[in-house]
């Protein structure tokens, strides 16, 4: 398939995190959380914490984000991974529902920010599910297009996956790339997850997810 446009990141590889195996992780890991809620309930800290651990390498002026430096290593470590995931926690704290509306991610990411001394604004938009739409699918792949290309990660959430096999209910990714055709009729994402980097259809996901879902990034 020929995709007309590429989105991505500029540095995929900044999410790279060393695990205690010494095997390298895609991102981090819910699953590393200290306890069964924790990683039950941390997609939303974990995304964040993607996303603003890898705005701190890329640019010098927002290196207050991430507070844990290791200069002994060129990767994030999985200890320091947590420790940072638990940080945001303290701003950004899962419901009984978890992290189930871009308000909660948006508002909970712009405490945390705010407390480091940065001034980045978070940008989130609401994905509704299909029968409930203002916008067509344009307008959410253009807001994709726009946070990808200004080298910001974007976190996704979804709330059914629908047709898209590949995904998580419930769950939220971070995105780092996306392929389109010129007419929007082909659209594809790569997102980091469960430790590894997956393709997804975000075209089948639009047209079938029951319950939509959100978008969100950050902005200097």
């Amino acid at each position: 398939m020929h995709y007309d446009f590429i989105s991505s990141i500029r540095s995929p590889e900044i999410l790279q995190v060393k695990m205690e195996s010494g095997k390298i992780s895609q991102g981090i890991s819910q699953e590393w959380l200290p306890d069964k809620w924790k990683r039950m309930s941390g997609c939303g800290p974990c995304s964040c914490a993607n996303i603003l651990y890898y705005l701190s390498r890329r640019s010098e002026n927002l290196k207050n984000l991430y507070p844990f430096v290791n200069k002994a290593e060129e990767v994030i470590l999985q200890s320091e991974g947590v420790n940072f995931v638990l940080d945001i926690w303290n701003h950004l704290s899962p419901g009984s529902m978890g992290v189930n509306t871009v308000e909660m991610f948006t508002q909970g990411a712009q405490a945390y920010v705010g407390n480091r001394g940065e001034t980045l604004e978070v940008s989130g938009v609401h994905v509704p599910g299909k029968k409930y739409r203002k916008h067509g699918f344009e307008y959410y792949v253009d807001y994709l297009e726009k946070g990808l290309n200004s080298d910001c990660p974007v976190a996704f959430l979804n709330l059914s996956n629908g047709d898209e096999v590949k995904l998580d209910s419930w769950h939220w990714v971070t995105i780092i790339s996306m392929e389109r055709s010129s007419d929007y009729s082909q659209v594809r994402v790569n997102i980091v997850d469960d430790m590894r980097i997956n393709n997804i259809d975000f075209k089948k996901w639009f047209d079938t997810t029951l319950l939509g879902g959100a978008l969100a990034y950050f902005e200097e």
